[in-house]
């Protein structure tokens, strides 16, 4: 990883012993390309919407350059290429991992950055005419300050630029060498750096190597073969010290990774457990509220039943002595009739009188009927507003135990109905003029003040009639009501005390359980931090 034309693409092409990538004078990389060890040349590139398509090594330019528009759109539709190659370097489990170069456009260098946390070691090239940038310090400090990145090997590129007789090999790495220890602590120090990032910083730079090559005249030799050519491009010392850093520090790396790993999981482990238990004892105490709820409204139903039954006392009355009015109409009726009477006689005024009383019977009887058909519908609508008031008190309850409509109030609803419509239809209006003038002789008694006594008698009957009705109605509510709340609090103390032993299962259970895989967790933690101490302390294992 690095700043664009540092080399990076010639580098691995010298790795691997042939020009497999593409390399130019300008910047050209322009995915992410993974070099992988497979018996025979090939790629596979992977695109952003999930497919895959295999092709060669040579059509490789096509898919991970940027040299032409075409190309470059095609790259924004890449997420990787995978080369598989037989190098030796990569036969123990090492791939190489060919980036964009920073500092050339913000997306590549976002590319290259994402990639930090999915390596072990990253070779730092440097170029040999412009050594150590502003960015590419930037860039080690950010480096030094991923937990991730715990070996760098550091390499001048392109030797064969400088004239030989200008500089001494050994000298001019020392002074890079030192550059790079020097200028990395004293950004590191400017940005506050944490120690521990300080302490990573002296253990991967104090003991620095730095080596210089020539990728061009390494991958020259190994084309003809030129041993002299070899030599002179300083290749082979810089391929030694980068395979003693990967293989020496592959299990390494390994150990190291699983304890981060180990630690994140117990970590994250213990916050779930801390989350799990905390949802488990909120479902305890929602049950307990439950049950509160519950009694609490049991308790208080005999004051919802009146409240239910007083919303609209008044209006209630009033429909009852409404029916006063009737009176009025008795009379006229009955007058209406003896004004037809032409002779004054007995059984002429009697027969007048009793085909009135049979016409009023049967409007009576009319105006009963709808007076009990609005008393039975506001007694409805006093049930509606009962079922409605327990359905939005007792709603949690409902959906924490599945109940749906309130238990048995649908039932007992019905039949509180039922009870109502039936009774209000009992109620009877009494009217019969033969036993109102029995032992009379109407044509000397006053017929007018019987009939106006006997009409307030009627009506005043029916209404203590309806009166001790909605009383009835009031006494059977307040029974059913009460058996069924008295139902509800048992039916709910069981299905609560049920799901109550259910959770206290499952909370031990899952107690039981997280305390076996965490123990088991910290167990494989506390080995792999051994193992890694032991690395640190530099045991042979």
């Amino acid at each position: 990883m690095g700043e664009f034309k540092r080399g990076k693409s010639s580098l691995i092409n010298a790795l691997l012993g042939a020009k497999i990538l593409p390399a130019d004078a300008t910047p050209t990389t322009a995915t992410i390309n993974r070099i992988t060890y497979g018996p025979e040349p090939g790629a596979v590139i992977a695109f952003r919407d999930g497919t895959s398509r295999e092709i060669s090594v040579g059509e490789l330019e096509d898919y991970v350059t940027k040299r032409t528009a075409d190309g470059e759109a095609r790259a924004l539709q890449i997420k990787e290429a995978t080369i598989y190659f037989p190098t030796v370097i990569c036969q123990n489990h090492i791939d190489i991992i060919d980036t964009p170069g920073l500092n050339d456009d913000p997306r590549m260098t976002r590319i290259t950055i994402e990639m930090i946390e999915h390596v072990d070691a990253v070779i730092v090239p440097i170029h040999a005419r412009a050594p150590f940038s502003e960015t590419e310090k930037k860039f080690v400090c950010q480096l030094m300050e991923s937990e991730n990145i715990q070996n760098l090997v550091f390499v001048v590129t392109f030797l064969d630029q400088l004239d030989e007789d200008d500089y001494e090999y050994e000298t001019f790495m020392e002074y890079i060498r030192r550059r790079i220890q020097s200028e990395v602590f004293a950004e590191l120090e400017r940005r506050g750096s944490p120690e521990s990032v300080t302490e990573k910083a002296h253990r991967m730079l104090d003991q620095l190597q730095v080596n210089g090559i020539s990728s061009a005249q390494a991958l020259e030799s190994f084309v003809t073969n030129n041993r002299d050519l070899r030599r002179k491009s300083r290749f082979e010392p810089f391929c030694d010290v980068l395979l003693g850093v990967v293989t020496a520090k592959q299990l390494e790396n390994a150990v190291r990774k699983t304890v981060a790993a180990l630690e994140t999981v117990v970590g994250r482990f213990d916050e779930q457990n801390q989350k799990r238990r905390k949802a488990l004892e909120e479902g305890f105490r929602t049950l307990e509220a439950c049950r509160e709820m519950v009694a609490q409204y049991c308790q208080d139903a005999p004051r919802v039943l009146e409240t239910a039954l007083s919303r609209d006392s008044d209006t209630l009355q009033a429909m009852i002595n409404g029916f006063n009015a009737n009176k009025n109409y008795i009379v006229e009726e009955s007058i209406k009739g003896l004004s037809q009477v032409r002779e004054n006689r007995h059984e002429v005024i009697l027969a007048v009188l009793e085909e009135t009383s049979q016409r009023v019977r049967e409007e009576m009887h009319r105006r009963c009927l709808e007076r009990e058909t609005a008393l039975t519908e506001f007694f409805r609508t006093a049930l509606s507003q009962l079922q409605e008031q327990e359905r939005r008190e007792l709603q949690a309850v409902s959906c924490l135990l599945g109940m749906g409509n309130q238990i048995g109030f649908e039932q007992t609803a019905e039949a509180m109905e039922q009870f109502t419509e039936v009774i209000f239809h009992n109620a009877v209006f009494s009217w019969e003029v033969s036993s109102l003038f029995r032992g009379q002789d109407l044509a000397r008694c006053n017929v007018i003040e019987t009939v106006i006594r006997a009409a307030d008698a009627s009506v005043a009957s029916y209404i203590g009639e309806l009166r001790e009705i909605v009383a009835t109605v009031r006494r059977n509510w307040s029974d059913q009501f009460c058996a069924h709340t008295r139902a509800l609090a048992a039916w709910a103390a069981e299905e609560l005390d049920g799901k109550r032993e259910n959770q206290d299962l499952q909370y031990k259970a899952y107690l039981r359980n997280y305390q076996t895989v965490y123990q088991s967790a910290q167990d494989i933690l506390k080995t792999s931090q051994a193992l890694w101490e032991a690395f640190e302390r530099g045991e042979r294992l």
